[in-house]
């Protein structure tokens, strides 16, 4: 948790200088010690209004599956807790985009895949210069 903590802190100051905003240390603490009973923060989304500043840390279980989502509001500290939604498709998409839990093949089957039409198009080039000089040789 102090760990935790800490981290938090490092990116609340860089957070505070660029948005001109006032993030109190006691949300950064309650959000640290959401993660009570087991769970662990699975990623953090940083604020984006510099207005009403919230970060939302999903927590989960040891199993992986997301139980809860933290909610600390940076101007008043508040804290919410709310179970997370158990949207199936949403979460698989998830997994699936991000590689998380994954084997190195599956890892590998997405970088090939993304390497696919830079393949297909450097293909299409060279079939297409092809044509053309066969069909200046003809003429």
């Amino acid at each position: 948790v102090e760990e935790t903590i800490s981290i938090l802190r490092g990116l609340k100051e860089r957070y505070e200088i660029f948005h001109g905003v006032q993030i109190h240390d006691r949300a950064l603490v309650a959000a640290a010690r959401g993660a009570a009973g087991g769970a662990s923060p699975t990623w953090m989304a940083l604020p984006t209004d510099s207005s009403a500043p919230t970060w939302t840390i999903p927590m989960a279980q040891a199993g992986g599956r997301d139980h809860l989502e933290v909610e600390v509001r940076g101007r008043t500290g508040e804290v919410q807790v709310t179970p997370a939604t158990d949207d199936v498709v949403s979460y698989w998409t998830a997994r699936l985009h991000e590689g998380v839990d994954m084997p190195v093949a599956w890892r590998l089957a997405q970088t090939l895949a993304g390497l696919a039409p830079l393949l297909l198009a450097g293909t299409g080039v060279v079939m297409w210069l092809r044509r053309r000089t066969r069909r200046l040789e003809l003429s």
